[in-house]
């Protein structure tokens, strides 16, 4: 008995519109998983389970030498996003093979990301949160040797300067971090208007243990404290009307 005839036979036991739904769940139209769909980002366990699940990816940290000196996630090759060559350095990526791309909160690693897909890289995932989520999830990172880099700040200088004074603005930002740049205006105009404030400039690269022990994930982040207890923290780009409006209202309570 020929396919067609079983057909028939079929659509007159059970009706026109089963064959139909048969026919579409045989040749797979019925199925919602989509297996084949490369994850555009990824949070600190996705990523580390993609990079067990494909060893042929490339993992590719795009922070400064600065950055990757004080570890990395075993395996990742390092390409300075901020430098001239990067282009040039891209390029030797093999675009038949999954790229996996950190930096240190997600912002260069979202630019690198990007250029690569208009390059034609298909499989592309940025880790979420960057080196800062990885850490807080508790997830190692490997260095070559020893780090030497000398610290602008001790943990214990920090938080001495944070009691020593009533009132005090922390400010955590990096060289790299666009946002933090434009910020730093604005924050120098508000210590002009309010004589009682004082800042303190910590530098994630230069000063890593503070940004650690204070569990920084993004920059920039503002810390605001009165009388040595931290009373608010705020996190990303805020201008400066927002900026004397919090301290205002702080400095009320």
């Amino acid at each position: 008995m020929d396919v067609q005839r079983i057909s028939q036979l079929i659509a007159k036991r059970l009706g026109l519109p089963f064959l139909a739904a048969l026919l579409f769940m045989a040749c797979g139209g019925g199925s919602s998983a989509q297996t084949g769909q490369w994850p555009k980002q990824a949070d600190p366990q996705t990523f580390q389970k993609l990079m067990q699940e494909h060893p042929e990816a490339v993992v590719l940290d795009v922070r400064t030498p600065g950055e990757t000196a004080k570890g990395m996630i075993a395996g990742a090759k390092a390409m300075d996003f901020n430098s001239p060559d990067f282009k040039q350095q891209a390029a030797s990526l093999p675009k038949d093979k999954p790229v996996l791309v950190y930096c240190l909160s997600g912002g260069r690693s979202k630019a690198a990301a990007d250029y690569l897909r208009r390059q034609g890289y298909a499989e592309v995932t940025e880790l979420q949160g960057g080196i800062l989520q990885w850490k807080a999830a508790n997830l190692t990172l490997e260095t070559s040797q020893q780090t030497a880099v000398e610290q602008a700040m001790t943990l214990e200088a920090f938080e001495s300067r944070v009691q020593s004074e009533s009132y005090v603005l922390v400010d955590f930002q990096a060289k790299w971090c666009k946002p933090c740049q434009m910020m730093k205006p604005d924050i120098q105009r508000l210590l002009k208007e309010q004589s009682e404030l004082r800042l303190i400039d910590v530098d994630v690269d230069a000063s890593p243990a503070i940004a650690e022990a204070y569990q920084v994930q993004a920059l920039p982040t503002l810390h605001w404290y009165k009388e040595g207890k931290l009373i608010n923290s705020t996190l990303g780009l805020q201008s400066f009307d927002e900026l004397k409006g919090l301290w205002e209202k702080l400095k009320k309570n």
